[in-house]
């Protein structure tokens, strides 16, 4: 059971060290919705709430993936976005939908914009 907990442990450190690492640079405008390079499906947005990005996954897999319509401007993902969050790490519990270029934040979250909804940041 101890080896079970510290690979839970590593995993969600490798994930803190993801979202810093993509955390965007302010001074950078470009799509709210931007194409991860060299990946296949895989998308990144800013989240305010979280002050960190999001990643979002359309390639067809095992388990779940998202749709995405719209543009990446103003772009409409489904299922629902889920950060599972971390309190050691500092990491938000985040769920949301994203509709239109709107993210709106359910309830369960665990930042300050839970129960509202934002427009998409440019990153």
């Amino acid at each position: 059971m101890q080896i079970f907990h510290r690979i839970i442990h590593y995993i969600n450190r490798l994930t803190a060290l993801i979202f810093k690492k993509w955390r965007p640079d302010k001074t950078l405008k470009v799509n709210v919705l931007q194409p991860i390079l060299n990946s296949k499906g895989n998308y990144i947005f800013y989240c305010p709430g979280c002050e960190a990005n999001h990643l979002v996954s359309i390639a067809p897999k095992a388990g779940t993936y998202h749709t995405l319509t719209g543009t990446l401007a103003r772009p409409t993902i489904r299922a629902s976005v889920m950060v599972a969050g971390n309190k050691k790490l500092g990491i938000h519990r985040c769920h949301s939908f994203v509709t239109e270029g709107m993210i709106a934040y359910l309830d369960d979250c665990t930042h300050p914009l839970a129960g509202k909804t934002v427009s998409m940041e440019p990153m």
